[in-house]
């Protein structure tokens, strides 16, 4: 009972300012949210208190930290909250100075992302996503669903290649 009372405090109460705390190997991270009065929320990654990347939109999080040789890479999810593309990606390049590399948001709108570090890059796998199945046959669906798109970042620029699942 008080574990209900206390969750619906949670649900009422308005979240005006969300922050989340991460780590790099050369320094703090973390991402602060706002929201405005028409209900935008804004999203900033900040690194030893200094603002390195600015977002605006649904839900902004980051998926994870990974380490290079005298770099970390910060790997940032951008929700919509639609259908039609529910998530991008950016890719945050940062090492002892600061910011080196910010991609632009990319992806391939799947929700189901696999990010890791092999030989000096950054790997991203996503499912191909279909963002309404009934606009295609089941031929075109079974190739969509049987591939996967495969982002590199490497030296701050990004390529991509479809590879099957």
């Amino acid at each position: 009972m008080k574990f209900f009372l206390l969750s619906m405090i949670f649900l009422v109460l308005p979240a005006s300012t969300y922050s989340q705390e991460l780590t790099s190997r050369f320094g703090a991270l973390e991402l602060k949210a706002s929201e405005d009065s028409n209900q935008t929320r804004r999203y900033w990654l900040l690194f030893k208190g200094k603002e390195i990347l600015q977002l605006e939109g649904y839900p902004v999080e980051v998926l994870s930290v990974l380490h290079g040789t005298g770099r970390d890479y910060v790997i940032v999810n951008k929700y919509s909250g639609g259908i039609a593309c529910p998530v991008v990606v950016v890719v945050v390049e940062i090492s002892k100075s600061g910011p080196l590399a910010i991609s632009e948001e990319f992806g391939s709108c799947s929700d189901i992302i696999k990010a890791k570090f092999v030989k000096g890059r950054v790997i991203i796998e996503m499912p191909t996503y279909a963002p309404h199945p009934e606009y295609f046959s089941k031929k075109e669906l079974r190739a969509i669903y049987s591939s996967k798109k495969v982002y590199t970042w490497y030296k701050g620029k990004l390529s991509m290649k479809t590879l099957p699942r």
